[in-house]
């Protein structure tokens, strides 16, 4: 989903300004491996070359059944995200704006190729990232990723990314992009990739197929640059209580 409030947009920006002043080994590799703003048509061919060698099929075809949609209502109107299936016991993670509910409240999940709508509860937020955590009501088994990155080493500048989400929307199938990491810091990922209205909460995998991230959103409609939430962010939540 792209992030489109005023005070979204503004915290947005200052955790990259953040992440650019803090990190001096990212701007030294920033300045190395990513291309000036206008290059397009090399930015792409950078990305062709990056993700050509991965077995990005591969990874989509082990980890797509535990995509789902998340559904929640704002005013009345649903606003649908993306989630991911974090264990089997029925808990996935999703991103904490899609939500716009604090712990405890009702959402509904729907698993990719599926029709049918599961009632669910917030099971906990992050305070200080954009991450939540659900667990659906019913009792059983259910499709989760394959695995998460223990050291996001994969997840260096220039390395190649996949997120698997609903980009286009409520009614569509999920789909797979492939980009381009191109910054790195503490707290954001930057990848060279597009994001649609409803991919927020979409897992971003490595090379490997480990989930390096959880998307955010993106800051300028149109642009194909996306935000994530790192690895270790979403593995230090994954361990909390």
């Amino acid at each position: 989903r792209r992030i489109g409030s005023d005070s979204a947009a503004a915290t947005l920006q200052r955790a990259i300004a953040a992440m650019q002043s803090r990190d001096t080994v990212f701007a030294a590799a920033l300045s190395k491996r990513v291309l000036p703003a206008g290059s397009a048509t090399l930015v792409q061919a950078r990305i062709q070359r990056a993700v050509t060698s991965v077995p990005f099929a591969s990874i989509h075809d082990r980890n797509v059944d535990a995509l789902a949609l998340v559904s929640t209502e704002a005013v009345g109107t649903p606003l649908p995200g993306t989630a991911f299936g974090v264990s089997p016991e029925g808990r996935l993670m999703t991103s904490r704006h899609v939500l716009q509910a604090a712990a405890g409240a009702r959402v509904r999940v729907r698993y990719a190729g599926t029709n049918v709508w599961l009632p669910a509860r917030v099971l906990r937020v992050s305070d200080t990232a954009d991450l939540a955590l659900i667990q659906l009501d019913a009792r059983g088994r259910y499709p989760a990723i394959v695995g998460v990155s223990h050291n996001g080493m994969l997840a260096r500048v220039g390395a190649p990314v996949a997120s698997i989400g609903f980009a286009a929307g409520a009614d569509a199938r999920p789909t797979m992009t492939a980009g381009m990491v191109s910054a790195l810091g503490a707290d954001l990922l930057q990848i060279q990739a597009y994001a649609g209205e409803s991919s927020s909460g979409s897992p971003v995998f490595d090379a490997r197929g480990d989930v390096v991230g959880v998307v955010a959103g993106s800051a300028t409609a149109g642009e194909r640059v996306l935000f994530a939430v790192p690895w270790g962010r979403v593995t230090e939540f994954l361990k909390g209580p």
